[in-house]
């Protein structure tokens, strides 16, 4: 589970109200208690090991003294699905569910975030559980169906966490920090020969070294980037040239001729593999540049200096992304002239 922010009991209520759907008085009286609010992000293996609600309602789907937890209860939905039996009636009609889950991926939208609390009671018995599920089971139960199914892949959801444990939040702008360290180390390992005038087989480790840390932060500063703007696009490019741009500059440089006769061959088979593995990361991104719908996310309410502090890392990610390209670039051409 990855902490994005805190959060607050005003934050939920009013989530909560803009779906529109919701029992006050058990939100006052099971969340409000809680100590902590977190906006989270959810791994799948926590998705699916959340517990379910129990109730007459759901009892074609959790059926007494069964385990609760979201990834067996969608096991139970999709099999009587299949069946054409006990699909339950109302809200929890199995067959309503999945039309409105169908519509929800056509639609290309962000899974409006559910609500969490900590396990209670009869819950902490359920062996792997991980929390209760306060507000959104029935979103929650046709995405898993329909990933159980193989029909979609699981993709990172949010969720309000309310929770009597308090959960450690790393600083605001600590991916920042890391990809700018990596920029800077890596820019240093670059022009230690030339500082030392090192001209031994030393200068290569240095130069490789370099490669390897201006690299890795240029394509740190494109991730963190997507942390903020929702925008898978930049995980896909930012892994793509991580191998494009070394693979790109290699080709230039043997086609000028610029590459000693005892590295041509083994410049050309690790270019034609940077190539193999970058090309179709840059590719398969290029559909999410033009899916405008994926960068909403329903429901989460951030406020204007949160928005600014986005702004802020967002700038900041790509100055160091532009500064580890230029870096590599005029390394790469300096150590082969």
């Amino acid at each position: 589970m990855k902490i994005i922010r805190e959060a607050s009991f005003e934050e939920v209520q009013k989530h909560l109200d803009y779906l529109g759907s919701f029992n006050k008085e058990d939100t006052k009286n099971n969340i409000e208690p809680h100590k902590y609010f977190y906006l989270v992000e959810l791994v799948k293996e926590e998705f699916l090991n959340n517990v379910f609600l129990s109730n007459n309602e759901v009892r074609h789907i959790v059926p007494e003294n069964s385990d609760r937890k979201l990834g067996v209860v969608a096991g139970n939905a999709k099999r009587n699905l299949e069946e054409g039996k006990n699909l339950g009636e109302g809200c929890w009609k199995l067959t309503r569910i999945i039309a409105k889950t169908e519509d929800w991926i056509r639609s290309k939208s962000a899974l409006a975030p559910i609500v969490l609390r900590d396990l209670k009671e009869t819950e902490l018995e359920i062996s792997g559980a991980f929390k209760y599920i306060h507000d959104g089971c029935h979103r929650s139960l046709g995405y898993a169906m329909k990933i159980l199914g193989g029909e979609i892949k699981y993709k990172k959801i949010n969720a309000y966490l309310a929770t009597n444990f308090e959960e450690k939040i790393n600083p605001k702008g600590l991916g920042f920090a890391i990809v700018a360290d990596l920029w800077l180390w890596g820019a240093m390992a670059f022009f230690t020969p030339t500082l030392f005038s090192i001209t031994s087989d030393w200068k290569w480790f240095f130069s490789v070294t370099g490669l390897i840390l201006v690299l890795i932060s240029f394509a740190g500063a494109l991730l963190e980037v997507e942390n903020y703007v929702n925008r898978e696009v930049w995980g896909y490019w930012g892994v793509s040239l991580l191998f494009l741009v070394p693979s790109i500059l290699l080709f230039i440089l043997i086609l000028q001729q610029i590459v000693s006769e005892n590295f041509l061959v083994a410049s050309k088979i690790i270019a034609m593999i940077l190539l193999t593995i970058g090309g179709p990361m840059f590719f398969q991104g290029v559909p999410y540049l033009f899916d405008w719908k994926k960068s909403t996310q329903k429901g989460i309410f951030i406020q204007p200096e949160q928005k600014k502090k986005a702004n802020f890392e967002i700038i900041g990610n790509i100055l160091v992304a532009l500064f580890s390209l230029v870096t590599a670039i005029v390394a790469l051409i300096r150590a082969f002239l």
